[in-house]
């Protein structure tokens, strides 16, 4: 599982950085990573429930406007590359904490305030540093 995170922290960063450049993910990161987790857990269910699971949910807060469409593929990649049991409590912890602390962090900086929405792939980021540190 830590290369999984190791890859995720790699595609995240790059995320982040693409993020706050230009507000914008390539869609090539997220299929990078959505490959190399069904490679590196070797095609198992676990692999593919994770990248399902996290697709639909990542899909709902689509339609509720929360997510972005780069945002839902690249949690997407999130489940293939942790499986399952690791991606819901990965998600847990993006959405109940770090994601919560970024939200009030964009409010706060006038840097985010002229910008069409507040970039998400940072929360990605930090929820991965957290997970290699724990």
């Amino acid at each position: 599982m830590s290369f999984g995170l190791c890859w995720l922290g790699l595609l995240s960063g790059l995320a982040t950085f693409f993020d706050l450049k230009d507000n914008t993910i390539p869609d090539l990161l997220s299929w990078i990573g959505c490959v190399m987790g069904l490679v590196l857990h070797s095609f198992s269910w676990q692999s593919w429930a994770g990248l399902g699971t996290m697709f639909l949910i990542g899909l709902a807060l689509y339609y509720s406007k929360f997510f972005g469409g780069a945002d839902t593929k690249l949690i997407a990649s999130t489940g293939a590359l942790l499986t399952l049991s690791t991606t819901l409590a990965y998600f847990i912890l993006y959405l109940g904490v770090i994601g919560c602390i970024w939200y009030l962090l964009c409010k706060r900086m006038k840097w985010f305030k002229n910008r069409q929405g507040y970039p998400l792939a940072p929360c990605f980021l930090l929820t991965s540093i957290t997970l290699l540190l724990v």
